[in-house]
């Protein structure tokens, strides 16, 4: 796992001089606007002191006290504080917030809601608008502070105004947190104000004493902003937080999704979002959870970076706490790393120890040791009907350079039965008997599927009692008819991406149900979670690492975890975050199959560089156990000629191919020769795990009297040859 060292930021919030002139009033309207459109006039119904500012004969929404700021810096943070009294109601409560409108080079004007409150009747008194914002970041030449929000026609009282700079003291270096007051310590410092909804800082934290709640929620993007500042383009980021759910949706014992996201603007006005982590499946119970993700910034230069929360549906509340963003090193040299891990984890010893009677010449002796099959699973995804009765040159290559294979849809039970009671299994069926017979090993995929768009509408029908008898007997069927022919089954696909059983029988741990349910049917066959977003990219590595600790601790039989590996088209793998994601799943101690490996990219040269640097992260991993391609051809596999190592109807193996086969069966397979004096007295070779042959050549003939075979697995070989 990579280990990023301890914390070293501080934020210290330093309230100075007030920018804003004469702010309690005491001076009268002394450095303020006049009120031109309306009235202004001074109070004594004052918040503090003796006196405030009264506006009445409003005809716009944004009249209201205004000042012309001196002495805002750019790309600044600073705190505003203000108290308003409304004097007359309108039905449901008002809306009032400080704006700073923020004049251009170009006198193109930014407005800028720097603190607010909603829904405020007279009988509140008065209230505080109190938040901290970031001057914008780029020149301006003027910044006008003004209050507004209740509609024409009301009288408010505005009192005790104040504009101070934050000092920020950040310490530098390794683990630097980019977020300024990441633990909610020192209140909002650093964090934007909450439009459209509520914050406040409450005792219920994860760590230390204060966390940020987040309520009165109307959309779903709606949660705690920062934005952040230092973040370099095209580097890569790993993010944490602690997220707590208050309040749970009406009648859900499901669960609800939380999300953290980025926003990155551009020069040109364009938005780019990315999530780097989710969770799904929370709710109230389950109190704090962790949040893990990693960022990788865009390539081009951007203006802004904002990080914010975001899921639960509108009207849920919750808190945030122990936020953190830190840079995650590159890993200078990983083919040193991975080679270690290979040479340690996928070969073992060959101890071979030669006897020679008298008059044996060892200089015409030579000694072969040579590796015949792999051992470690190298597989792909198979179309059912092409191997079965279609192409033979599909066929072969299957044969020829696989180990094991993956059923690709005809096994998914929305294949099978479309319709209730009406199975279309031949194919399928068929197709595992021909793999087994070329000794291919096989994984089923899948018996449920948890996205609801995959589910079919006959069984979209059924009621929840109808339904529970449905899948056991979908259950025993698919298991019953792959007994014997299948060494994995994955159970309830993509469930941290949806919970349509979940959710229709309204039992949260229906997921552990079907996995306790398959096992029981059949104890022999290697169950497995299966998901995406976990490996080739980050959103739900930690969500997955939780949901896997679940099942490992809930008695379900679960085996291993399956990750998918569909890399973004023209992303290049990045082998640091493969490694992260990687480290973070193993910590649930199980094995890791990469099921549904490919990427996309036009250039077949690069292609094969992907697709090698891929495959090194993943066979240089010590808790990965197997390496699944989601197929080969580009006639027969999703992503087309992109993903492809075979390449359209000539079935050509293009350069991805050739690089991925040199890598089965030259660099990752062993052959040894031993010649004269070397071949005449004990030597070790350390090989690859897998089926061996041995052979010894004497005078330039072969002794098929001397002839072994082996199999290589962790456990170190010894192999005894008497020449005579």
């Amino acid at each position: 796992m990579i280990r990023l060292l301890p914390l070293l930021s501080l934020v210290v919030s330093c309230l100075g001089q007030n920018l804003l002139q004469n702010g309690d009033f005491e001076l009268g309207t002394s450095g303020w606007e006049p009120c031109g459109g309306f009235h202004c006039e001074i109070v004594t119904d004052a918040h503090t002191g003796s006196k405030a500012l009264k506006s009445s004969g409003r005809t716009q929404y944004y009249q209201g006290p205004a000042q012309i700021v001196q002495g805002l810096k750019q790309n600044s943070l600073y705190v505003v504080e203000a108290y308003v009294k409304l004097l007359t109601d309108d039905a449901g409560g008002q809306d009032v917030q400080a704006t700073i409108a923020f004049t251009n080079e170009d006198n193109s004007i930014d407005y800028v809601k720097v603190a607010g409150r909603d829904k405020v009747l007279t009988k509140d008194g008065y209230v505080q608008l109190s938040a901290n914002f970031r001057t914008p970041n780029r020149v301006f030449n003027r910044a006008r502070f003004y209050i507004q929000g209740p509609v024409p026609g009301q009288e408010f009282v505005v009192d005790s105004t104040s504009l101070t700079a934050v000092a920020i003291v950040q310490v530098t270096g390794p683990g630097q947190n980019f977020l300024l007051n990441p633990d909610f310590e020192q209140g909002t410092v650093g964090w934007e104000p909450c439009w459209g909804f509520h914050c406040e800082i409450i005792t219920d934290a994860h760590t230390g004493s204060k966390a940020m709640k987040a309520s009165g929620r109307t959309q779903y993007y709606q949660g705690p902003t920062q934005i952040v500042q230092g973040l370099k383009q095209n580097s890569l980021y790993a993010v944490e937080a602690y997220v707590k759910l208050l309040t749970d949706k009406p009648g859900d014992v499901v669960g609800q999704n939380i999300e953290i996201n980025f926003a990155f603007g551009f020069s040109d006005k364009t938005t780019a979002y990315i999530g780097v982590a989710g969770r799904s499946m929370v709710l109230t119970k389950d109190g704090y959870v962790k949040m893990t993700g990693d960022l990788v910034t865009p390539s081009k230069a951007f203006t802004s970076a904002r990080f914010y929360f975001q899921g639960p549906i509108p009207g849920q509340e919750f808190a945030v706490d122990s936020t953190k963003i830190t840079s995650l090193p590159e890993s200078s040299d990983y083919l040193t790393t991975t080679n270690q891990v290979i040479n340690q984890k996928r070969k073992s010893n060959i101890n071979v120890k030669v006897t020679t009677a008298a008059g044996i010449d060892v200089n015409q002796l030579q000694i072969q040791i040579n590796q015949v099959k792999k051992g470690f699973p190298f597989g792909t995804a198979v179309a059912c009907d092409e191997y079965v009765s279609g192409d033979q040159r599909y066929q072969d290559f299957i044969n020829a350079h696989f180990n094991w294979a993956v059923t690709e849809n005809a096994l998914k039970w929305g294949q099978m039965e479309r319709q209730p009671g009406v199975l279309r299994n031949e194919t399928a069926i068929a197709a595992l008997k021909k793999l087994k017979s070329h000794g291919i090993k096989i994984r089923a995929h899948n018996m449920f599927w948890s996205v609801e768009k995959f589910v079919q509408p006959w069984v979209k029908a059924l009621s929840p009692a109808d339904l529970r008898k449905t899948v056991v007997n979908r259950i025993h069927t698919v298991m019953g008819q792959t007994q014997g022919l299948a060494e994995h089954w994955d159970v309830n696909n993509e469930n941290l991406h949806g919970q349509y059983y979940q959710e229709k029988l309204q039992d949260r741990d229906f997921n552990l149900d079907l996995f306790r349910m398959a096992h029981q049917f059949d104890p022999k066959v290697k169950l497995f979670l299966n998901d995406y977003t976990v490996v080739a990219q980050g959103g739900f590595t930690g969500a997955y690492l939780a949901q896997a600790l679940k099942f490992k601790n809930s008695n379900t039989g679960i085996y291993g975890i399956g990750v998918q590996c569909h890399f973004p088209a023209n992303s290049a793998p990045n082998p640091t975050l493969i490694k992260a994601h990687l480290d973070t799943l193993a910590q649930a101690g199980l094995p890791i199959w990469v099921t549904e490996l490919d990427v996309s990219n036009t250039d077949e040269n690069e292609r094969a560089d992907w697709y090698e640097t891929a495959l090194r992260a993943f066979y240089g991993h010590p808790a990965v156990e197997g390496i699944m391609f989601w197929g080969f051809w580009s006639n027969r596999q999703s992503r087309g000629v992109p993903g492809s190592l075979v390449t359209g109807d000539e079935f050509r193996i293009n350069p991805a191919g050739q690089r991925v086969l040199d890598l089965f069966e030259n660099q990752w397979m062993t052959k040894e020769s031993k010649i004269g004096t070397e071949a005449g007295q004990p030597f070790t070779v350390r090989g690859f795990h897998g089926e061996y042959e041995v052979k010894v050549i004497y005078n330039g003939k072969e002794r098929n009297d001397l002839k072994q075979t082996f199999t290589l697995d962790p456990n170190d070989q010894t192999i005894n040859i008497n020449v005579q």
